[in-house]
């Protein structure tokens, strides 16, 4: 049973976004990962979306899994969800969404009451990650429901209140700019984006690759830069992945040094 009262606007939600990945996955492994997914969460989900280019269904989780070997073909994305509020689409606990086709993207959004260790469980969904996919480039976000940290995955608004009075939504008004850029990055093709060599923006998890790190900060590369300046910790991950995390305190100061250096894919 959803426990409504834990779940608050103010709560924070733990989000992890991959937009750029090495593996080569179909419709049919992305729902396997999201399966291994579920364990990692500790339950099922409520319902579900599948995505087609011209098409769209809905399905109770329930009802999916006993047809689910009949609608493989003919979708490119598939989308989870968790109820905040029970019965309510728009109110999720969790959120998971994979699409393999023109707007690849896999994200996963875990609220802080969703599961018991909210930060040992998104540290085995990034684990998975970089095993099952290979990101190429990703990011990882702490924000308040009242955000939308789904619509922000993907550079959308979101106009959710967190307060009685309507006084308090959305994210704050100097990073939705920035929010909104990207939004339109996000709806170009894939090897349109430029996240194989660029950066969307500078988050507290940076999931970066050597396409990443060789780019010119400087007298050096992001790397040596990163390294030599001691901005945040730069671990290796895979043969293709590095996690380079910052702390949130030093973002707004390490922005304009990636922004200088022609790093992002917003301007400003």
């Amino acid at each position: 049973m959803v426990d409504e009262a834990l779940f608050k606007e103010t709560n924070t939600v733990h989000s992890l976004a991959v937009y750029e990945w090495e593996r080569k996955i179909d419709f049919l492994a992305a729902t396997r990962l999201c399966d291994q997914l579920f364990k990692i969460l500790g339950s099922q989900p409520d319902f579900l979306t599948l995505v087609g280019q011209e098409k769209y269904k809905s399905y109770r989780y329930r009802n999916y899994i006993k047809k689910r070997s009949s609608l493989i073909d003919g979708w490119e994305g598939i989308g989870f969800c968790w109820w905040r509020r029970k019965g309510i689409l728009s109110e999720d606990s969790i959120q998971v969404s994979f699409d393999v086709g023109r707007f690849a993207k896999f994200y996963v959004h875990i609220d802080e009451c969703a599961v018991p260790d909210v930060m040992g469980v998104y540290k085995k969904v990034l684990d998975l990650l970089v095993a099952e996919l290979a990101p190429i480039y990703g990011i990882g976000y702490r924000v308040p429901f009242y955000w939308g940290p789904s619509s922000f995955a993907i550079g959308q608004g979101y106009s959710r209140f967190a307060t009685v009075d309507r006084t308090f939504y959305g994210s704050p008004k100097e990073i939705q700019p920035r929010n909104y850029e990207f939004g339109r990055v996000f709806r170009r093709l894939p090897g349109q984006r430029q996240l194989e060599t660029k950066l969307r923006d500078v988050f507290e998890i940076n999931l970066l690759s050597a396409g990443h790190l060789s780019q010119k900060v400087g007298n050096g590369t992001l790397a040596e830069w990163i390294e030599r300046d001691k901005i945040g910790d730069l671990v290796r991950l895979s043969d293709v992945t590095w996690l380079w995390s910052v702390p949130p305190e030093r973002i707004e100061a390490v922005r304009p040094v990636i922004l200088g250096a022609g790093l992002m894919v917003i301007t400003s």
